[in-house]
This record gives structure tokens, sequence and C-alpha cells, in this order.
């Protein structure tokens, strides 16, 4: 019996543990990444739109109205992009890079278009 009971641990004990080893994973959403923003096409074509970075100190609003192309480079947790064409022919391709790598890619050659962004 007393081996046993060596190894017996409180219930309050384990779930205070299990709190402490659970906080890094929750921690870690938060991540600061580096975003790439890059608006190319058809030379002289026209976007606007609004782009919401999230940072550790809150949300932060970048405007877009602009000719292709457009280049950003931001640091945070997260960016959420609604950009939208001119009402002109033309291609125009939105991209976004997350720490180096391609994380979305759309593109559209019709007269309009609408991208929505959302990465983390």
């Amino acid at each position: 019996m007393n081996i046993k009971s060596r190894f017996l641990v409180p219930a309050g004990a384990m779930l205070l543990t299990a709190q402490f080893v659970m906080l890094p994973a929750i921690a870690g959403d938060a991540k600061m990444h580096d975003f790439v923003l890059t608006i190319t096409g058809t030379d002289g074509l026209t976007f606007t739109g609004n782009c919401k970075l999230k940072t550790a100190d809150g949300d932060v609003d970048m405007p877009l109205d602009g000719v292709v192309p457009e280049h950003k480079e931001v640091r945070g947790t997260g960016l959420r992009c609604v950009i939208e064409k001119a009402g002109r022919d033309g291609t125009i391709t939105v991209e976004v890079m997350r720490d180096g790598q391609i994380v979305s890619y759309n593109s559209n050659s019709g007269s309009s278009g609408v991208f929505n962004v959302s990465v983390r």
C-alpha cells in the first residue's frame, strides 16, 4: 500500500500543473509574424481597400488606395485585408507572405474584383 501512496497526486495539484503546461500553447497563438502584402498587375490599374493589422497593442488600420504595383511590409500577429479592383479591365494579383512563405495568392483579370484576405 505504501508504494501506491507515493504516486498519488491530489487532483487539485494535477489541475494546476496542467494549467501551467498549457500556458505556452495559449501564448503561442499571439506569435509575431513578418507579413508582406504585394499587389501587382496591369500597369496603371488602380485599387482601393483597407487592411487591419493585429498587434499585441491592438488593431492598426491600413487604408489602401493606389496603383499597382504596391508593396507593404508589416509585423503583427495577423493581417486581414479587403481590396477592390477599380472598374477597369486588367489583371490584379494580391499576394501575402508570412515569415517568407506565401500564405495567400489571388488573381483576377475581369473588369471588377474584390479580394478578402485573412492570415495569422
